[in-house]
C-alpha cells in the first residue's frame, strides 16, 4: 500500500485506491508535510471519502494534494473537501484548457464560500 517519498524538510505520502480509513494512521508519519489521494472514479475506480480527509487533515501541517477528474462531481467533492484549517490543492484532469480555466477560477469561490464553516 502506498508510497513515502522525503522531499524538504519532510515525507509525502501517496496511495491509490481508497485508504480513508488508514489515514489516521497515516497522519502521525513523523514530519509528513503532503499526502496525496483520489476522490473522483476518473482518477481512481476506488475513490477516497473526501469529508473523511477534510476533519482528519484540518489544522494539521499536512497539505492535501487531491486528485479530481473532469467528471461533474467536481465541485460536489471540493465542497466536501474544504474545510476551515485545510491545507489543499486541487488536481483536476481530463479537461480542455477552457474548461481547466473555470475550474481553476471556481474552487477558490467554492472555498470562500465556506469560510468560517467547518
Amino acid at each position: 500500500m502506498g508510497s513515502l517519498g522525503r522531499h524538504g524538510d519532510g515525507w509525502t505520502f501517496h496511495s491509490c485506491g481508497d485508504w480513508s480509513g488508514k489515514i489516521e494512521t497515516i497522519k502521525r508519519i513523523p514530519d509528513l508535510r503532503m499526502v496525496d489521494a483520489a476522490f473522483s472514479a476518473a482518477t481512481d475506480p476506488s475513490p477516497n471519502n473526501p469529508a473523511r480527509f477534510a476533519e482528519t487533515l484540518a489544522n494539521t501541517r499536512i497539505v492535501l494534494n487531491a486528485r479530481i477528474g473532469a467528471d461533474a462531481d467536481l465541485v460536489d467533492i471540493v465542497k466536501k473537501l474544504w474545510n476551515r484549517g485545510l491545507k489543499l490543492i486541487v488536481v483536476s484532469y481530463g479537461q480542455s484548457p477552457d474548461a481547466q480555466a473555470r475550474i481553476y477560477d471556481r474552487v477558490p469561490e467554492l472555498c470562500a464560500g465556506k469560510r468560517g464553516q467547518k
